[in-house]
């Protein structure tokens, strides 16, 4: 009806390539997304282009075949950027996927160098206090506690609960982690009162989010707090 070569068939085999990835077919996936790719390299849509690009490199990461992964991310993040500029938010997300696929290959120092180049986009787009500048910053408080960069993850995990607090966000379970390990790193510097407070806080914030905090970190909370 619409021919090898119209929009929809492109849609389609990149939309079949989200649903194989989600059932566990990584090389269908594979199969429907460079389909996608083809019909969409023909169109000459390149915006789309980029985003099939984005796509296989998520399923070759998921196959740990992390340099396709980090080639396709390149690819997709240089479409971008001639079409969009460097300061767009989808060039940001191929930045944070570059910094997950790095951070995979345990090469931590280029995959801060990603997501602070994410976090810069992003901040300039949306302002300082979005939470999407906490998510990133939290990823990147991670990566820096996983470096032993502990000033680095203190000040980072910092930002974090400081922009869900004024979010509206410091009841979700997303801050208890941050929380925790920031109370570790405290512990670690020796500032005691520091640590033992934030946990007592994230234990009693894990209290009141209930059913939907994770268990383990609940329970972790509750050793830590009665410990002290």
């Amino acid at each position: 009806l619409h021919g090898e070569t119209h929009p929809l068939v492109g849609d389609t085999y990149n939309m079949l390539g989200f649903v194989e990835a989600k059932n566990g077919n990584l090389d269908g996936s594979l199969r429907c997304l460079e389909n996608a790719l083809k019909v969409r390299q023909m169109l000459g849509d390149r915006l789309k282009e980029a985003e099939t690009l984005l796509n296989i490199g998520h399923v070759h990461r998921e196959k740990d075949q992390f340099e396709l992964a980090i080639e396709h991310y390149d690819d997709c993040m240089s479409i971008r950027i001639a079409a969009l500029g460097s300061n767009d938010a989808t060039v940001a997300e191929a930045y944070m996927a570059l910094g997950n696929v790095k951070s995979d290959m345990k090469r931590l120092d280029e995959a801060l160098s990603s997501y602070n180049e994410a976090l810069q986009i992003v901040e300039s787009v949306h302002g300082k206090d979005d939470p999407k500048v906490g998510s990133i910053l939290q990823k990147m408080g991670m990566l820096q506690f996983r470096s032993g960069s502990l000033v680095g993850a203190k000040s980072s995990l910092e930002k974090v609960v400081r922009i869900y607090r004024k979010a509206g966000k410091e009841y979700e379970p997303h801050v208890l982690k941050p929380l925790f390990i920031l109370g570790n790193i405290y512990n670690i510097l020796r500032q005691k009162d520091e640590a033992h407070s934030v946990w007592e806080d994230a234990y009693q914030r894990s209290i009141a989010i209930g059913d939907e905090a994770d268990q383990d970190m609940h329970d972790a909370l509750s050793r830590l707090v009665n410990a002290h």
